[in-house]
């Protein structure tokens, strides 16, 4: 009863807790929504984008509308009130909430408000306003979450609408290489051209003030009457080269030359260090003005837009660093625009209005921040300090400012555009929800439909799992479901045929078993009962009934026989020929000691009752139990090996003959030849099959019969039995790993 449990519960099957149905639908769906919701994201994003970009593309509109109309009525016509009016028509502007035009200072000139007419804007805003330099629009949105206000804010730099037209051509091209990454973000300036322009600067400041014109500061310089006619004369010829390769011509400069430099500077009071310093560069690496200075692209442009704004800030600034006649001539350009605010002295004075930014000193501290900007590019020149973006940018920045005139600002109400993205948005999540409970249902059923011959295949497997290996199970679906049912309409096929051939498998099995059982039963179960010898025999066959045979045999009260066969093949037909053979053998070799007459009256029988391809090899030995005496005869079989221990010597006995069953008597008989040979004390007899010598290693090669006759001289003993299993044990060890190839036959006898 416990047996008929455990086969049912081995045989029991899972119950369903998620069916594949569900599996597939819920796959399915997934997939499924997270493509909707990746293409609704898609649709709510872009539609937002494209409102931004319309709202980007109207600010742009009004606020250069809005600039034209300053340049126009305020700038050209000075007509204050005239631009007040018309900033009042922009009070019809869906979601406008205000406008205004700011100076430098963050005053507010004009505005759509106008209560706010000549008040300051935050200091952060201002701040920010500055820091554009390009001609264009500049956008950010302003949140009050406290009061739940959204306002996006543009504004505009208004620059001088002459003097920028023509000014901003060069730094404009300058800026557009920078936003192209050619200026000042590629490699440093070349080692040597840094090590010359530090050498330069080093010699302006040192020698600068032989060439100044004011004679109070040279007489300032003690180290200056030093200097000889001759030398000033060189220093003034190298003032002008040095002036020249700042321009971008390249000068080479000798060793002597350079020594007599060296030496100058010096007296003039450079200090030992400095002066090695830059013997070391000049002689030892070769790097101080030995070579000319070949630059890439991106280098040129760097070395361009430096000169640009040294030779900008020149026309402007003297070398004493003060202000010249041009940047009079300059300001007063500036300051022919001018609108100064509305206000009275008193309310100046308690809500501390700056004055319109228009005037001398606001230009002034531009041109000094340009200046200060400009010497840190000069450092770039000849160190290698780098250049981040936010540095470049400021100087873009400072460059323009000195020609600002003020900033042009819209802001409009964000509040009613996002509560109406917000219900566009609410629609398409309504509508996504009504798409995706669509989607599942539809998938539900899809799945159901795809599914359904899998039903089929599963009640199928069920009958073939309950013993019916005649069921097909029909699928007409043309798919990998279809392919399937015919795989297990194959696979009950081939269960069924293998099941037929398991039975005959085991049928014969069984057979060789038999054949096994009878071959070992007539095999000698003992030896040969006599004092004077002794025995042990080791027989392995290689399948279940193999085809080696080997037997004693009683011949008389003075002899028995030794026996020792190989019948070709294995198995049950071999196993036949073998029994036949020593049934044969044991009638034949009843009282005749005369070996070869039994090997010739057995030969026709074997002939005639089995097939053509079936004998056997048989060494057959009568020994005289007395004497020692043999007499054998050997059939096609290995000769006998006779060992003495004591001398040591081999000895093999005679070959010769033909199988047994092989061919006639008539060619068989002639070759069977009785032999003889005498035995005496200490001799061993070994007899073996073609299973020993000829079976391989793993590389192949043969176990042969020099290696036999080397264990047979290695392992002789007079424990037989020992002697017996050194010898397969060295046969096992040779062959370990290599499949056997026949049987395995060895008799060991030994005259005491």
């Amino acid at each position: 009863m416990a047996g008929k449990k455990s086969v049912k519960k081995a045989q029991s099957i899972r119950p369903v807790f998620f069916s594949i149905k569900w599996k597939a639908t819920l796959l399915v769906f997934v997939l499924f929504l997270i493509g909707v919701v990746i293409l609704f994201r898609f649709i709510v994003n872009y539609q937002n984008e494209i409102l931004e970009k319309r709202l980007e593309e109207t600010m742009n509109v009004y606020l250069e509308t809005f600039r034209k109309d300053i340049e126009v009525v305020l700038i050209e016509k000075h007509d204050k009130a005239g631009l007040m009016d018309i900033l009042q028509t922009y009070q019809n502007i869906t979601n406008f909430e205000m406008a205004m035009f700011i100076d430098n200072a963050g005053n507010i000139i004009v505005h759509s408000d106008e209560n706010s007419v000549n008040k300051k804007v935050l200091g952060s805003m201002s701040s920010e306003f500055k820091k554009a330099y390009e001609s264009k629009v500049y956008y950010s949105i302003y949140e009050d979450k406290e009061r739940g206000y959204h306002w996006f804010n543009g504004y505009l730099p208004f620059y001088h609408p002459h003097l920028a037209r023509t000014e901003f051509k060069a730094i404009d091209e300058f800026i557009e290489l920078y936003n192209e990454g050619k200026l000042l973000k590629g490699e440093d300036f070349p080692e040597e051209s840094r090590n010359d322009l530090r050498f330069i600067k080093d010699f302006d400041e040192t020698a600068g003030v032989l060439f100044e014109k004011n004679e109070s500061k040279k007489k300032q310089e003690s180290n200056l009457s030093k200097i000889t006619k001759f030398d000033l004369k060189f220093l003034t010829a190298w003032k002008f080269k040095f002036d020249l390769f700042k321009t971008g011509v390249n000068i080479l400069m000798t060793d002597g030359e350079f020594s007599e430099m060296i030496v100058i500077m010096k007296i003039l009071g450079w200090s030992a260090k400095k002066a090695d310093g830059y013997l070391s560069l000049r002689k030892e690496r070769q790097k101080l003005f030995n070579n000319k200075i070949v630059y890439n692209e991106e280098q040129k442009n760097d070395d361009s837009f430096i000169k640009y704004v040294g030779n900008y800030l020149s026309v402007y600034i003297d070398t004493n660093n003060n202000f010249n006649k041009n940047f009079d001539n300059l300001v007063g350009k500036l300051t022919s625009v001018d609108y100064k605010l509305e206000y009275n002295p008193s309310e100046r004075k308690s809500r501390k209005i700056e004055d319109t930014l228009i005037n001398k000193d606001y230009f002034a501290a531009s041109m000094k921040q340009l200046s200060s900007d400009y010497k840190n590019l000069e450092k770039f020149r000849y160190s290698s300090e780098g250049f981040s973006g936010a540095k470049i940018e400021k100087i873009f920045s400072d460059f323009k400012n000195i020609y600002r005139i003020g900033t042009v600002r819209i802001v409009l109400d964000l509040n009613h555009l996002r509560l109406d993205q917000a219900t566009i948005n609410n629609n398409i999540i309504n509508i996504a929800v009504m798409i995706i409970i669509r989607l599942f249902a539809l998938t539900y059923l899809f799945i159901s439909f795809m599914i359904r011959p899998l039903k089929v295949l599963s009640d199928g497997t069920d009958e073939i799992a309950k013993g019916n290996l005649d069921k097909k199970i029909v699928v007409a679906a043309r798919d990998e479901i279809g392919q399937l049912a015919d795989k297990f309409n194959n696979m009950s096929t081939s269960l069924k045929k293998a099941f037929e051939e398991v039975k005959d498998k085991a049928r014969m099995e069984a057979e060789l078993k038999n054949a096994s059982d009878i071959q070992e039963a007539i095999l000698p179960k003992s030896f040969p009962k006599t004092s004077n010898y002794k025995f042990s025999a080791f027989y392995k066959p290689q399948t279940e009934s193999g085809g080696d045979y080997y037997d004693f045999i009683d011949v008389d009260y003075n002899h028995f026989g030794i026996v020792i066969a190989d019948v070709t093949g294995h198995g049950v037909g071999a196993g036949i020929v073998m029994s036949m053979l020593r049934s044969h053998l044991r009638t034949y070799a009843a009282k005749e000691t005369d070996t070869s007459a039994v090997l010739k009256g057995i030969n026709p029988i074997l002939k005639r009752d089995t097939l053509p391809n079936m004998f056997a090899t048989v060494l057959y030995i009568v020994v005289d139990i007395a004497s020692g005496f043999i007499n054998y005869t050997n059939a096609g079989h290995h000769p006998a090996i006779i060992y003495n221990q004591r001398d040591e010597k081999i000895k093999k006995l005679n070959t010769g003959g033909m199988p047994i069953g092989m061919v006639d008597s008539e060619i068989f008989n002639p070759e069977i030849i009785l032999n003889q040979a005498q035995l005496k004390k200490g001799d061993f007899l070994i007899a073996f099959t073609d299973g020993i010598i000829e079976a391989k290693s793993v590389k192949n090669e043969e176990y042969g019969e020099d290696r036999l006759t080397g264990a047979i001289r290695k392992f002789a003993s007079d424990n037989l039995d020992r002697m017996r299993d050194n010898l397969i044990g060295d046969l096992k060890e040779f062959t370990e790993g290599a499949e056997p190839s026949d049987d395995i036959t060895l008799i060991i006898m030994k005259v005491i």
